[in-house]
């Protein structure tokens, strides 16, 4: 299972850099904007909204607010698992 999507990872990669090339010599410099800028903005966007706010906190604190959240998690996923278990 994993060899196979080491082979569709590859294959995506390959086809988009040949994709990229033959884009580059039709559009020019814009092709980079769908291809690099639009999913850099969707990573900024998705870790503003997931990454825990910091500001003026200890590092006990974070990752102790990180570490109840793994719990609360794990708990809506299988409540019936004890947590004892979890670390």
């Amino acid at each position: 299972m994993r060899l196979i999507k080491k082979i569709d990872f590859n294959c995506v990669t390959s086809n988009t850099n040949f994709v990229t090339i033959a884009s580059y010599q039709i559009v020019g410099a814009y092709i980079f904007i769908p291809l690099f800028i639009i999913p850099s903005i969707f990573c900024l966007i998705y870790l503003y909204l997931r990454l825990p706010e910091t500001l003026k906190k200890e590092t006990h604190e974070i990752h102790d607010s990180m570490r109840a959240r793994r719990k609360q998690i794990k708990e809506s996923l299988c409540p019936s698992e004890s947590l004892d278990s979890f670390n």
